[in-house]
């Protein structure tokens, strides 16, 4: 009848359903496994940045955040993997690096695995040297300045974010390194979140020290934010601190598009700016000179809408660029810096 009731039977066994979360008995790691080989592991904890796997017999699994997805590049947006892979079951990853070490009993030896699901990593077996999956763990001794690495994002604070690049090796990104978009310096807490993998710059690093300065943004840029730093009298008007632990000055000139009345009362000191790079210079990098002052050779920067944002000028705001610009009988308007 049609009341009765009704069987329905799976098409597959349970066991077979079962089959994709079984994790495969090692029982002799340090024969079996290898830098670069591939291995199955049920997904325990997620602790900060950290997957924390095991496997039979006597194996733990690290995956940090930054081992989840390749290098991009700098001044890419971030994803959170995490929120992915904390989901699963089980969890197949390459060897970067193993470790042992005795167990709670002294007689147990215990293997710590450090781990990898990097697109670029998790190919085929046997195409990639073993090699290449031991230098793919970052470690203090190899961060140099310059070098393109993943970061995760572990806190967020008012002036900077902490990043870590591996397990353990945590870096400081100043605000004027995290974007290039004004909104996400003023509130970094709506922008940025736990979790978050950028490729980021080594800016500057001493392993002795445990210390390591990074940036997540391109190394040249036409333009870029600026936090003003000083305001003075004279020709050079303005001192700002750029990103990548770069300084900036402004010719009075380059303040503003209108021939203002002492334009340097309409900056404020600590107000994030928007420049436009003029020319590189000498000397620009190395950040701050003796006693926190801003070295003695700078960017030059412009502050003015015309070249920031491409605002229209009038005809009589027009800056000379260089000598060649100008013309006998010529009007022209300027500043008196020294009388």
């Amino acid at each position: 009848s049609a009341d009765a009731a009704k069987v329905i039977l799976c098409p597959f066994p349970s066991k077979e359903r079962n089959k994709s979360n079984q994790v495969p008995q090692i029982k002799r790691p340090e024969e079996e496994l290898q830098p670069g080989s591939p291995v199955k592991m049920k997904i325990k904890s997620l602790r900060g940045l950290e997957v924390c796997c095991a496997a039979p017999v006597g194996l733990q699994g690290h995956l940090h955040a930054t081992q989840l997805v390749d290098l991009g590049e700098l001044g890419d947006d971030g994803v959170t993997p995490l929120d992915t892979v904390a989901r699963k079951g089980t969890l197949e990853a390459r060897i970067l690096r193993m470790k042992r070490r005795a167990g709670e009993d002294k007689k147990a030896k215990i293997w710590h695995l450090e781990l990898t699901c990097r697109p670029s990593l998790m190919g085929a077996l046997g195409l990639k040297d073993s090699s290449e999956y031991e230098s793919a763990l970052v470690k203090w001794p190899i961060l140099t300045e310059g070098m393109k690495v993943a970061a995760a994002v572990q806190s967020i604070q008012k002036s900077h974010l902490w990043m870590e690049v591996g397990s353990g090796i945590k870096g400081r990104v100043a605000l004027l390194d995290c974007s290039t978009d004004l909104a996400a310096l003023k509130s970094p807490g709506e922008h940025f979140h736990v979790g978050q993998v950028f490729t980021a710059r080594v800016l500057r690093v001493k392993s002795a020290q445990k210390e390591l300065d990074l940036s997540l943004l391109p190394t040249k840029q036409s333009r870029s934010i600026a936090r003003l730093s000083k305001i003075q009298d004279g020709a050079t008007a303005a001192i700002l601190q750029l990103p990548g632990k770069q300084w900036g000055a402004a010719h009075v000139t380059e303040l503003f598009d209108v021939w203002a009345k002492n334009p340097q009362q309409r900056l404020k000191v600590g107000t994030y700016y928007e420049v436009a790079i003029l020319d590189g210079g000498e000397g620009g990098e190395g950040g701050e000179g003796e006693g926190g002052e801003a070295p003695s050779k700078r960017i030059e920067v412009s502050l003015r809408p015309s070249l920031v944002r491409g605002a229209k000028i009038a005809a009589d705001e027009q800056r000379p660029s260089s000598a060649k610009d100008l013309q006998l009988k010529q009007k022209i308007s300027g500043y008196v810096v020294t009388a």
